[in-house]
């Protein structure tokens, strides 16, 4: 990967809808920190820079950040625009691409990244953003396009009118800027919305009305731009998860009788030729030996460890 990025990882929200004391980000999702996906993922692709963006309940956050990311502090949570915004001191001499993730989203794959960020430094673009087709497309912000189909702007759902409201593109929140065409744009962005909040996707129609060039790579699975906002998406979060992690399983030699009864924790270590029943709980960090039949309807709890065999 081009070691001219900086990653900019947005982690401050209080994640209201959640009804918790506990940041949004530090949520479960198959026994794992919600967080943790998305750290993996900015680990696997090696950038130049690495910052986030922490506010509610930071020192918690900052206790999984670990070393290598630096952070900076969102004071008042006056959205995306204004957090990003934060980060630019500490970019003030980089010149390249600078990527915004957001740390809600622990379900996007490492090729889908790549995939954007190849287009965009490709043909050296200003923005570029990872859009989708949804036919109910309800809570995410529609992309819209001018008459001869160029990007010109984003509207948030709760700003939107009933037209744009049956726009079926949307934008997943995941976007590359020229490091340049960012900072300029971020300097009119306005909070001339419904929750006087800073947008980030403003900065969009502010580049468009500039003639700048904003082009968007079209992601093939929705499943991957799934923000956490709510329990529901946690639930739904967890069970495209549990399915990556049982199938990586079976792909290495594991046999799960009933995927959709199995419930296995990231993490969790198990031996080829061993066999799971069904209604079987596998928390994070377990270890199971070979030839092993595990259930059905058992719990193993964090930090077992059953040898060969085991019947």
């Amino acid at each position: 990967m081009n070691k001219n990025i900086a990653c900019i990882i947005l982690a401050a929200g209080k994640g209201e809808r959640m009804k918790s004391n506990i940041p949004k980000v530090l949520h479960p999702l198959c026994g794992r920190p919600t967080l943790g996906y998305v750290l993996d993922l900015v680990k696997g692709l090696n950038f130049n820079k690495v910052i986030a963006v922490v506010g509610h309940k930071h020192e918690e956050v900052n206790k999984l950040l670990g070393r290598g990311i630096k952070t900076v502090v969102q004071k008042k949570l006056l959205g995306t625009a204004d957090a990003v915004k934060e980060v630019l001191p500490l970019l003030k001499n980089f010149k390249g691409t600078c990527l915004v993730l957001y740390a809600d989203n622990p379900l996007l794959k490492k090729e889908t990244i790549k995939k954007l960020l190849g287009h965009h430094i490709k043909n050296n673009l200003d923005a570029t953003l990872l859009t989708a087709k949804m036919d109910k497309p309800a809570g995410y912000g529609r992309v819209l396009r001018d008459k001869y189909a160029s990007i010109c702007g984003i509207v948030e759902e709760k700003d939107a009118d009933d037209f744009q409201k049956d726009i079926r593109e949307i934008n997943t929140g995941i976007i590359c800027f020229n490091k340049d065409r960012l900072n300029d744009s971020l300097k009119h962005a306005r909070p001339n919305n419904r929750k006087k909040e800073y947008y980030l996707t403003d900065t969009i129609g502010i580049l468009y009305k500039k003639g700048y060039i904003i082009d968007s790579v079209k992601i093939n699975d929705i499943n991957e731009a799934l923000g956490i906002n709510s329990r529901g998406d946690l639930a739904k979060a967890n069970s495209i998860m549990q399915k990556r992690i049982n199938e990586e399983l079976m792909q290495e030699g594991i046999t799960i009788v009933d995927p959709d009864s199995t419930f296995i924790g990231f993490g969790a270590k198990i031996g080829r030729d061993t066999t799971i029943y069904p209604f079987t709980v596998i928390e994070s960090n377990v270890r199971i030996g070979k030839r092993c039949f595990i259930g059905p309807f058992v719990h193993l709890r964090e930090g077992a460890h059953l040898q060969d065999d085991i019947m």
